[in-house]
C-alpha cells in the first residue's frame, strides 16, 4: 500500500516536470517504469478486492448451506419428537378412560354375580326346608323351585350378553380413541407446520433483502474496478510524447 503511495507521488512530480517544459529521456523512462508498476499495483488491488469479495460470497452461500442442512434436520427430528408426544399424551388419555370403563364394567358384574349367588343362596335353602315339609306341599315347592331355576337361567344369560356387549363397546372404543388420536396429532402438526411457514417466510424475505444488498456491493465493487480500468489507459494516452511537439523542439 506504501509503495503504491509513493509510486503515485513520484509519478505526479514526473508530470510536473514535463509539464513544465523540461526534457529529460531518465525522467520519461523513469515516467513509464512508474506507470507501468502503478499499473501492475492496481490491477494486484482490483485482483486482491475481486478475491476478497468472492471469498466472501462464497463463504455465505456455505454458511447457508449449512445452516438449511441442519435446519432441516433439525425440523425432520423436532416434528418426528413432537409427533411421539402428542401421541404419548393422547394415549394416556384414553387409557385413563379405559380404565374408568373397566372399573364401571366390573362392578356390573360384581353386582350381577352377588344377585346370582343370593338366588343360588334361597335355592339351597329351599332345598333344605323340603324334606322337612309335607307331601301335600311338594308341587308349589316345586313351582318354586322352577322359577328360580328360570330367573337364575335369565341372569347368566343376562350376564353373559352383558360381558360380550362389553367386549364389543371396549374394542369400539378402543378403535374411535385410535382415531381421534390420529385425527388430533395430524391437526397438531398441521397448526405448527402453518406456524414454522409464516417463520420460514419471514426469514427468506429478510435473507433476501440482505442477498441483494450484498448483490448490490458486488456490481458496485466490479464497477470500481471497470472504472479503474480503464483510468490508466486515459492517463497513458495523455502522458504520451506528441511528435509535432519534439519535431519543434528539435527545431530550435
Amino acid at each position: 500500500m506504501y509503495s503504491h503511495f509513493l509510486e503515485e507521488f513520484l509519478l505526479n512530480c514526473l508530470h510536473r516536470d514535463l509539464q513544465a517544459g523540461i526534457k529529460d529521456l531518465s525522467k520519461e523512462e523513469r515516467l513509464w517504469e512508474v506507470q507501468r508498476i502503478l499499473t501492475a499495483l492496481k490491477r494486484k488491488l482490483r485482483e486482491a478486492k475481486r478475491q476478497e469479495c468472492e471469498t466472501k460470497i462464497a463463504q455465505e452461500i456455505a454458511s447457508l448451506s449449512k445452516e438449511d442442512v441442519s435446519k432441516e434436520e433439525m425440523n425432520e427430528n423436532e416434528e418426528e419428537v413432537i409427533n411421539i408426544l402428542l401421541a404419548q399424551e393422547e394415549l394416556l388419555a384414553m387409557e385413563q378412560y379405559l380404565r374408568r370403563q373397566i372399573a364401571s364394567e366390573k362392578e356390573e358384574i360384581e353386582r350381577l354375580r352377588a344377585e346370582i349367588a343370593e338366588i343360588q343362596s334361597r335355592q339351597q335353602q329351599h332345598g333344605r326346608s323340603e324334606t322337612e315339609e309335607y307331601s301335600s306341599e311338594s308341587e308349589s315347592e316345586s313351582e318354586d323351585e322352577e322359577e328360580l331355576q328360570l330367573i337364575l337361567e335369565d341372569l347368566q344369560r343376562q350376564n353373559e350378553e352383558l360381558e360380550v356387549k362389553n367386549n364389543h363397546l371396549n374394542q369400539a372404543i378402543h378403535d374411535e380413541r385410535e382415531a381421534i388420536i390420529e385425527l388430533r396429532v395430524q391437526l397438531r402438526l398441521l397448526q405448527m407446520q402453518r406456524l414454522k411457514r409464516e417463520n420460514q417466510t419471514q426469514e427468506d424475505a429478510e435473507e433476501l433483502g440482505e442477498n441483494a444488498t450484498s448483490a448490490q456491493q458486488h456490481r458496485d465493487v466490479v464497477s470500481d474496478s471497470r472504472v479503474a480500468q480503464e483510468q490508466p489507459k486515459s492517463v497513458k494516452e495523455t502522458l504520451k510524447p506528441s511528435p509535432s511537439k519534439d519535431r519543434k523542439e528539435t527545431s530550435i
